[in-house]
């Protein structure tokens, strides 16, 4: 009961002082405790097949007195891409909070088993004492000659906090890192460039993103994420044209799975899906508005 009531404790003074660390340190628990390691991990089929990324992370397990339990505490650096060709094009109009949720999930997935946290759990056993800091502003370098693309946190005193779940399965094979708790405020990044990635994912629309990257008008496109999925996706649709439109899915065999009506009346629209039910499978989804076609494209379902 005693180590419950501490753990409220620590979460609550979490959410009301969540500025108290610059992005370069965001240290919310223990901030004497430094960060005992930084280390490199370069991932394969990062949101797209054959784009390889690496990302740069700092760890420390704490096991200070102010906790009373052990935690295993990440900070998210940046992230580069490693093969220009691979990621292409597409990969620079994602939006910000995407791009780095992912890096995220695919960091995890690679470093939580073998921390202190991860390390001991027996076949069934799960443990959510794990969480990832970043800065809340964010920034890309599209520019840089050795890459197509670089994320970095911009120096502006906001930072972010997760707290996620690895469990250990039966197999004795590890589970997708699932997300807890998110803590973060609403805010606008004064510097020119940065946006803010912390909770609410629609914060990039206010830089006008598209503009800071190529300066063009926006056209119809779909962007879809995480793609391949497992229990759920999102896909941002955006096109000038508003009104009411209709999302249909279609299997390989050129059948209907899944339709939806939806109605936007800005230029996005961020449509949510539950796919916990779909088969493995991939899926072609066409977006249209009185029978015209504005825009298609694809969903991998992988369990």
């Amino acid at each position: 009961m005693k180590i419950k009531y501490i753990y409220i404790l620590i979460i609550l003074n979490l959410f009301f002082n969540i500025v108290i660390s610059k992005s370069e340190d965001c240290k919310f628990l223990c901030p004497d405790v430094d960060w005992q390691f930084h280390g490199y991990e370069e991932i394969y089929d990062f949101i797209f097949p054959n784009c390889k990324v690496g990302i740069y992370y700092s760890y420390r397990y704490l096991d200070c007195p102010e906790l009373s339990i052990n935690w295993c505490d990440y900070k998210f650096d940046s992230l580069i891409v490693l093969d220009r060709y691979g990621c292409g094009p597409a990969l620079n109009q994602l939006p910000l909070f995407w791009v780095t949720q992912e890096a995220v999930i695919r960091l995890l997935e690679k470093v939580a088993k073998f921390s202190e946290c991860g390390i001991g759990l027996q076949p069934g056993d799960s443990t959510s004492f794990i969480s990832i800091n970043y800065g809340g502003c964010w920034t890309k370098d599209i520019y840089n000659p050795s890459h197509s693309l670089g994320l970095y946190p911009c120096n502006e005193n906001h930072c972010c906090r997760q707290i996620w779940k690895i469990k250990r399965e039966i197999s004795g094979l590890y589970s997708v890192p699932v997300l807890i708790s998110q803590y973060g405020i609403t805010f606008q990044c004064e510097s020119i460039g940065c946006i803010s990635i912390c909770e609410d994912l629609h914060l990039w629309k206010d830089n006008t993103e598209y503009n800071l990257l190529n300066n063009t008008e926006i056209v119809d496109k779909a962007i879809v994420y995480p793609n391949p999925s497992a229990e759920k996706f999102s896909i941002l649709f955006s096109s000038n044209i508003k009104g009411r439109f209709i999302i249909e899915f279609y299997d390989i065999l050129g059948q209907l799975i899944y339709s939806e009506d939806f109605i936007k009346n800005e230029t996005d629209a961020l449509l949510n899906f539950e796919s916990k039910n779909w088969l493995n499978n991939q899926y072609l989804f066409f977006i249209k508005n009185n029978e015209k076609i504005f825009v298609n494209g694809e969903v991998k379902i992988i369990k």
